[in-house]
């Protein structure tokens, strides 16, 4: 029967096991936030790229397209609570 071996970091929560955890969690938020914002950018600008060579963009569209954004930043929003 193999038993778990924990190394002497993960045995007991010191200060600075505590510290580079919360390091780590912040880079992953930072990390899920940016790639959050990227999406959303490229969002826009493929839509803008889209609309720029029409005189007229129906109001379905554009409703389209700001629904795309709303829900990529209501997904992070609740991810952001959850931490």
């Amino acid at each position: 029967m193999a038993r778990e071996v924990l190394q002497p970091e993960e045995s007991l929560p010191t200060e600075a096991n505590l510290n580079r955890r919360l390091r780590q969690e912040k880079h992953m938020t930072e990390t899920h936030e940016m790639d959050a914002l990227t999406e959303a950018l490229s969002i826009i600008d493929r839509a803008l790229g889209e609309m720029l060579h029409r005189e007229l963009v129906s109001t379905n569209e554009v409703a389209d397209l700001l629904l795309d954004i709303r829900l990529l930043v209501a997904s992070e929003a609740a991810v952001l609570v959850k931490n």
